[in-house]
């Protein structure tokens, strides 16, 4: 998937020279943070993202056994998220959210990601 998802970007930054990496060392296209003092999610499913993978990073000042936990409910999944943590979900494909934490904790969270249409406009190019 890596080596997929950074030829396709190689691809796309040469296309047009205005654009750049989020990170050197990223191979996705989109960057999402989400900063209010007690970020969560209700359950949803990210239908625009290339069905593939998508990375999601939390931090904050938190008891990631009481919550914040991500739950992945097609995998039927509840998982701890310390701060500090990254996931690499199909986020497109699979119903997610995270569990509330208490008033008095800090969480937010980073989301990199691709939109499906890129790679399909991709596709298309290449194809004539």
């Amino acid at each position: 998937m890596f080596e997929v998802y950074s030829e396709n970007l190689t691809a796309i930054l040469e296309h047009d020279t205005s654009l750049h990496r989020n990170f050197a060392n990223s191979v996705f296209t989109l960057l999402t943070v989400n900063v209010g003092r007690r970020t969560v999610t209700n359950p949803h499913r990210d239908r625009a993202n290339r069905p593939r993978l998508a990375s999601g990073f939390a931090f904050g000042e938190y008891d990631p056994t009481l919550g914040s936990q991500m739950v992945l409910d097609g995998f039927k999944l509840v998982i701890d998220f310390p701060p500090g943590t990254t996931i690499f979900i199909p986020l497109a494909i699979v119903t997610h959210s995270n569990t509330n934490i208490f008033p008095d904790e800090t969480r937010y969270s980073i989301t990199q990601y691709t939109p499906g249409a890129l790679f399909r406009r991709l596709y298309q190019t290449r194809r004539g």
